[in-house]
């Protein structure tokens, strides 16, 4: 918030943008205005945490009180048009309003799915680790993680079109090279989805390319010309760092594996194609 005009140009508009440019600033000044927009990112987190908080919790005492399942599902299936409609808003105010004169109306989605694929890539990388604790790797067999594994193409696929309908295909094409067609060509293999460390490699490279990918829609807002400052690692190294954080403290009080609850069995005997 504090250097916010920094990168919005709508936060203090220049002279230099011209009458034109700040005429339509002004319209839009109604919505994209410093104090609704600190007001619209706290509610966005809030809600996304309580969702989060609430979910978890539930699922935790599913085996105690099976009526949290039922609860889980309600607010899952009420919360997602509020999910879907909040993320969108992020990415509008966080970060299309970079370029506050240019609008897309599918960004939101386009935003979305990356993260989505960032997301399930992560899942790959921590179940990954988290084999080293005997009863997790006794859980996770290759079923499972080919069906992680065709949910992280599945998305890709869906990530790779919504960039090509936005047009950025014109001038970040390495990008979808690296982002869309290496993992492509990778997650197609059905023995290489089923194989924990090869997944997990995957999900490294489009966690990387994720991050590389939001790098290049925020940066030339600051740099003209590719320019490395060390904030651009420590940045998201203290966000990964209170996730951390939280996800420990949360882990205190939770089990690695929830074998008490009510489908543990049949998700362990899953068996996928």
């Amino acid at each position: 918030m504090l250097s916010a005009g920094l990168l919005y140009a709508w936060v203090a508009p220049p002279p230099a943008l011209g009458a034109e440019a700040l005429e339509r600033l002004a319209h839009k000044a109604p919505y994209l205005n410093l104090a609704f927009w600190v007001i619209r990112a706290a509610a966005f987190l809030a809600l996304w945490i309580v969702f989060d908080e609430l979910l978890a919790r539930w699922s935790s005492r599913a085996a105690r009180d099976p009526g949290g399942l039922l609860r889980a599902r309600a607010l899952s299936a009420a919360g997602l048009p509020a999910v879907g409609l909040t993320l969108t808003l992020a990415a509008f105010d966080w970060v299309m309003s970079l370029t506050p004169l240019w609008y897309s109306t599918i960004f939101g989605l386009l935003y979305w799915s990356g993260g989505f694929v960032a997301a399930l890539s992560l899942i790959a990388v921590v179940a990954h680790a988290a084999r080293r604790v005997p009863a997790v790797a006794a859980s996770i067999h290759g079923s499972h993680t080919g069906a992680l594994g065709r949910m992280m193409f599945a998305f890709l696929v869906f990530w790779g079109y919504m960039e090509f309908a936005q047009g950025l295909i014109i001038w970040i094409a390495l990008l979808i090279v690296g982002h869309f067609a290496v993992p492509f060509f990778v997650l197609l293999n059905r023995p290489f989805k089923r194989r924990p460390t090869s997944l997990a490699i995957a999900g490294g490279w489009l966690i990387a390319m994720h991050y590389v990918d939001v790098y290049w829609l925020v940066m030339p807002v600051l740099h003209r010309s590719v320019a490395i400052h060390w904030l651009d690692v420590a940045a998201p190294c203290a966000v990964l760092g209170l996730a951390t954080a939280a996800a420990a403290a949360r882990a205190r009080t939770r089990i690695a594996i929830a074998d008490d609850h009510p489908r543990f069995a049949t998700a362990v005997a899953y068996e996928g194609t």
